[in-house]
């Protein structure tokens, strides 16, 4: 059942721009009479942007509905390696993990003496960085 047979099924809207950005990359279409939104909440003030999807894919293989029962289940993912949707949930779930590690790992000084190069953690001990200087002749 592909998005010409589902004109009239409700529309899938959402706040989340990782959920969106998977929901687009297997080919679900954004609706074409009202891609996006922005909602201003009346309690708080704050602006929200949500995106408008149709039900599924042009081509029929994916829904939102599908995406949405699958969505984090990392053993979903394991299973169906080959499948695109199990790329993009990947793809986003790494990223995630990319920027939650970067902002845990601590700072690092580069330090460069001709070909040396070496990394130090800023809250390393001094006489650690003492050590690692020494090594590259600083």
């Amino acid at each position: 059942m592909g998005w010409e047979n589902e004109r009239h099924q409700p529309r899938v809207r959402t706040g989340d721009p990782n959920f969106a950005a998977v929901l687009h990359a297997v080919g679900i279409p954004l609706d074409p009479n009202q891609p996006e939104v922005t909602i201003r909440s009346e309690r708080d003030g704050k602006q929200k942007t949500c995106w408008i999807f149709m039900p599924t894919s042009e081509c029929g293989r994916f829904s939102c509905k599908m995406v949405q029962a699958v969505w984090g289940d990392l053993d979903w993912i394991r299973d169906n390696p080959e499948n695109p949707l199990a790329y993009a949930m990947a793809a986003m779930m790494n990223r995630h993990r990319f920027i939650d590690n970067a902002k845990t790992s601590g700072i690092y000084y580069e330090i460069l003496n001709g070909n040396s190069m070496a990394l130090i953690k800023a809250s390393a001990p001094q006489a650690k960085q003492d050590k690692i200087l020494a090594r590259i002749g600083r």
